[in-house]
């Protein structure tokens, strides 16, 4: 909780005296690495207690298992960037991103090969 709230600090400070970043940057400035670092382990508290209590049964399960999967989703929101699947994503401005591929009749009205 405590990294939590210092980072929340040091984010303001950073917007600040730094601006407010874009793209990738937005992810990767340190005091969002912070929020998120606190975050996850804000979130899997449940999990590590449940853990530390020798894994019981009933409602400290759910409670840790609900804790696991918030902290998974915590990280893949700020590990997106990352993404196999669309590699570059994050980097393109929304006016370049193209979400299929473009049909026949569009390469063969262009006069060209497909260059994708």
């Amino acid at each position: 909780m405590v990294i939590f709230l210092f980072a929340g600090g040091a984010d303001m400070v950073w917007h600040t005296i730094f601006g407010v970043e874009a793209n990738l940057a937005a992810a990767l400035s340190p005091s969002h690495l912070l929020l998120a670092v606190g975050a996850v382990l804000l979130l899997t508290s449940p999990l590590r207690s449940w853990w530390a209590e020798g894994c019981p049964k009933g409602l400290p399960a759910a409670a840790g298992v609900a804790g696991l999967a918030l902290g998974t989703t915590a990280l893949s929101v700020f590990l997106t960037y990352a993404s196999a699947f669309y590699p570059g994503w994050p980097l393109q401005s929304p006016t370049c991103r193209r979400t299929s591929a473009p049909s026949r009749a569009t390469r063969r009205r262009s006069g060209s090969r497909a260059t994708w």
